[in-house]
């Protein structure tokens, strides 16, 4: 499977613009045209690789938004991955 990228996602931003203004998918603010904003996917593209792609899995949000949930998301799941020590004892 490929990543998300490339031509295809520049398309998807085309025709996401051409529906602008439109709300953030994540503050509600309104985004208007010329204002940065990315293709956010509604269910995590590693939940549902299947939806990668999807029209209806997109909507557009703030820049600042999708990056601030990417990070937060991507933090969460390290830190429910940690494993414990293998070399930790009950004395």
């Amino acid at each position: 499977m490929s990543g998300w990228g490339g031509r295809r996602v520049t398309e998807i931003r085309e025709r996401m613009a051409e529906e602008l203004p439109a709300p953030c998918g994540r503050c509600g603010r309104i985004i208007l045209p010329g204002m940065p904003f990315t293709v956010g996917h509604i269910i995590e593209v590693d939940i549902a690789p299947e939806l990668m792609w999807e029209p209806s899995n997109h909507r557009p949000e703030c820049a600042p938004c999708n990056f601030r949930a990417g990070a937060r998301y991507g933090n969460r799941k390290r830190r429910r991955v940690r494993p414990t020590s293998p070399t930790s004892r009950d004395w």
